[in-house]
């Protein structure tokens, strides 16, 4: 399942010329796939009329206590937990339902 309606917290609308940042909410997948949910920079540029200004990183401001991390070679969302005690943390499994988790993350873009 697909996460929810990116929306536009602050930061500028349409394209730019440098780096930019903007913040955007959503709520997560019902269904979390491996790997991450796939075309975030697609869903991101619709969702916020971009056009083809490019996604290059994102950091979190609020994710339910979860954490992301955004895989631009493959352009997936990535979401992670904590894991036991002294172990990095670790990708949620897969089908994991995050629809109840408010993801407010800033994007940077070019």
């Amino acid at each position: 399942m697909a996460i929810g309606a990116i929306t536009r917290v602050s930061g500028a609308q349409g394209h730019q010329e440098s780096l930019g940042t903007t913040v955007i909410r959503f709520t997560g997948d019902s269904a979390y796939p491996t790997g991450g949910t796939v075309d975030f920079e697609d869903k991101v540029r619709a969702a916020l009329k971009l056009g083809s200004v490019e996604l290059v990183g994102v950091a979190v401001l609020d994710a339910g206590g979860y954490s992301v991390g955004y895989d631009k070679t493959n352009d997936k969302l990535k979401v992670y937990r904590t894991g036991a005690i002294n172990t990095p943390m670790e990708q949620v499994p897969n089908n994991t339902d995050l629809s109840g988790v408010t993801f407010t993350l800033s994007i940077t873009t070019f």
